[in-house]
């Protein structure tokens, strides 16, 4: 009992800091269906998609800057959309990228993948296609990458 306990008070204090992290970024950009945190690298981080598509091809190229990685939640509890074709040049998928997307079939994930967190997909049922890319030099336990 005092196992679960500890277990559940260290989750507790996981979400807690992922909430922190993600709300603490400086100023997002919205354009078109997405909004985006500027990157230190100048590339840029898809924070939100707000659009209603079945279909999605996430663009490799916002307003100029490369996309090169999917953040928290950025498709969270999206039940509209059912394929997500992920751009070359994406080399990075955060912690419940996809969460609750309970129509989301298939996702075709890049070859430039290099870092996924094994919980991407998390509450998605009816995802039966995809494929972990062989470039792929990190799988996390759901930590969250910075």
């Amino acid at each position: 009992m005092k196992k679960i306990v500890k277990l559940s008070i260290g989750l507790i204090i996981s979400l807690f800091f992922i909430f922190i992290c993600k709300s603490t970024y400086a100023a997002y950009t919205t354009s078109g269906e997405y909004t985006y945190n500027d990157l230190d690298d100048g590339t840029i981080s898809i924070v939100e998609y707000k659009g209603n598509s079945k279909n999605v091809e996430v663009p490799s190229t916002i307003d100029s800057k490369k996309v090169t990685k999917l953040e928290l939640w950025a498709f969270k509890d999206n039940s509209t959309v059912t394929t997500i074709v992920l751009p070359e040049g994406l080399t990075t998928i955060e912690a419940y990228a996809f969460d609750g997307c309970s129509n989301l079939t298939t996702i075709k994930l890049p070859s430039t993948l290099n870092y996924i967190s094994r919980l991407f997909i998390e509450e998605c049922p009816k995802l039966t296609n995809y494929t972990i890319p062989e470039g792929l030099t990190k799988i996390s336990n759901g930590d969250y990458q910075r």
